[in-house]
């Protein structure tokens, strides 16, 4: 199965970020970290999760460790310490309905 990298922290300005957050696209597959997906918390938007896939969990951790990470963290305005953890897939839900604007998921 596939794992992820999974990166939870609060940000001040959205826009800043995710430019700060792109130009580590290059960087990132380099170190093996490929698709991902960006979440905002609907209630709060300043709360910000990325799930990233990863082909190696050691080499995705030394990318975390970098230095020049670290201060694309700081620049980017994230606010604390981030929260970050791997996961592993387990298995993969079936898509029970199709999602329409009559009967939404959530």
């Amino acid at each position: 199965m596939n794992t992820f990298l999974v990166v939870r922290h609060q940000i001040g300005d959205f826009e800043q970020w995710k430019r700060v957050f792109e130009e580590s696209d290059e960087l990132r597959r380099e170190y093996g970290i490929g698709r991902g997906w960006i979440f905002r918390d609907e209630a709060a938007p300043e709360w910000v999760t990325v799930m990233l896939q990863c082909q190696d969990k050691q080499r995705a951790q030394e990318f975390m460790n970098l230095d020049s990470v670290k201060d694309m963290i700081q620049r980017a305005g994230v606010k604390g310490e981030p929260v970050i953890m791997f996961v592993e897939q387990v298995a993969e839900v079936a898509e029970l309905a199709p999602a329409t604007d009559a009967w939404p998921l959530c």
